[in-house]
């Protein structure tokens, strides 16, 4: 009997690691959704598996707003937002960049007129807040930045729940969360990561090309 259980509970560790790279390898970043709100059940889950990411301080002093209100996305997007949805824009600012890599001037000319529109047309949008007792953007150490680099452990967790879920999306750096915190009624003493837009994909979109990695080009051993 014992070792019946016993083959059972390996089982079971061997499917959740075959899930988990599964659901790692299916993750996909997306701007384009079908019309479907993601119920309030799998936000509630994807945001607790979110929860179970590790904390610099152990406090896990993290909050999270769940916006559903279209006049308040219209808010998020603003004036910048609107002039992102015009494709010249793109043209005009990947040029204004340099950038020279193909694939990467694919993404941007994909992703920038998309930008505004996912905002607002999003299944779920999740604003993530941290707690930062100083000065983000003025860091006297990279220890400083312990609060910042936790919280996108938790973002990744959002992010691959959702993949689990079926649900895709990404994240959105705002240029400054000055913004979004007093439109949202946001504490001075909390930050805002990003925007996270999530929703079901919509069917037949085109995603970018990715470039084919050497993972060996990317391990070393002992020293570079």
């Amino acid at each position: 009997m014992k070792k019946f259980l016993y083959e059972i509970v390996l089982y079971r560790t061997i499917m959740r690691k075959s899930d988990i790279y599964s659901i790692i390898d299916s993750r996909r970043t997306v701007r384009q959704f079908e019309e479907k709100n993601v119920s309030n059940e799998i936000i509630t889950k994807i945001i607790s598996a979110g929860m179970k990411a590790p904390s610099n301080d152990h406090l896990r002093n993290w909050h999270f707003i769940v916006v559903s209100d279209q006049e308040v996305r219209k808010g998020l997007v603003g004036e910048r937002g609107e002039n992102l949805l015009k494709s010249q824009n793109a043209r005009a600012l990947v040029d204004d960049w340099g950038l020279i890599d193909e694939f990467q001037v694919e993404m941007f000319l994909h992703a920038i007129p998309l930008q505004a529109k996912m905002i607002l047309t999003a299944g779920a949008l999740i604003i993530p807040c941290f707690f930062q007792d100083h000065n983000l953007l003025e860091p006297k150490e990279l220890s400083d930045l312990n609060e910042f680099a936790s919280i996108w452990l938790c973002i990744e967790n959002i992010l691959l729940a959702a993949a689990s879920e079926g649900i895709q999306g990404v994240t959105r750096i705002p240029n400054s969360s000055a913004v979004l915190k007093e439109i949202l009624g946001v504490p001075k003493e909390y930050e805002i990561p990003c925007i996270l837009a999530l929703g079901y994909p919509k069917k037949g979109i085109k995603l970018p090309s990715q470039h084919e990695l050497q993972l060996d080009n990317h391990i070393h051993r002992n020293s570079w």
